[in-house]
């Protein structure tokens, strides 16, 4: 099984323009409360991660689900960031499968969550 997660996140922190608009405030898995109040933030999530394709009884590649959320505040604009994050995405092999938006009234914030698919070989194991 391959851990996709961290690799998202990396390539998502290592974008230059990702970088600079959200100061370096992508995360995976869990979000640090310190930086509640600090927009725009990114939150990588792996939301599904099965084996596919199976020659031989054992399988060869994973297809992934990756949830790429991203806040900013709610007076703001998020089209330069979801930009610059679907087309990392997509250099990374990930396809858009949906995409939902949420009114965070209580932390005057919007949030916009991209669900992205992908299927990745695995390694093969030594004998």
């Amino acid at each position: 099984m391959i851990d996709f997660e961290p690799i998202v996140t990396k390539h998502l922190l290592d974008d230059p323009a990702i970088q600079s608009m959200t100061e370096g405030r992508v995360f995976a898995g869990d979000f640090p409360l310190e930086f509640k109040a600090e927009f725009p933030h990114i939150l990588v999530a792996e939301m599904d991660n099965v084996d596919v394709e199976y020659p031989d009884n054992k399988a060869t590649h994973s297809e992934i689900d990756i949830q790429v959320n991203i806040w900013i505040q709610a007076c703001e604009s998020i089209s330069a960031i979801q930009q610059a994050v679907d087309q990392k995405m997509k250099a990374l092999g990930c396809k858009r499968i949906t995409v939902s938006s949420f009114n965070e009234i209580e932390r005057n914030a919007f949030r916009r969550a991209f669900l992205y698919r992908t299927i990745v070989k695995l390694k093969e194991e030594k004998a």
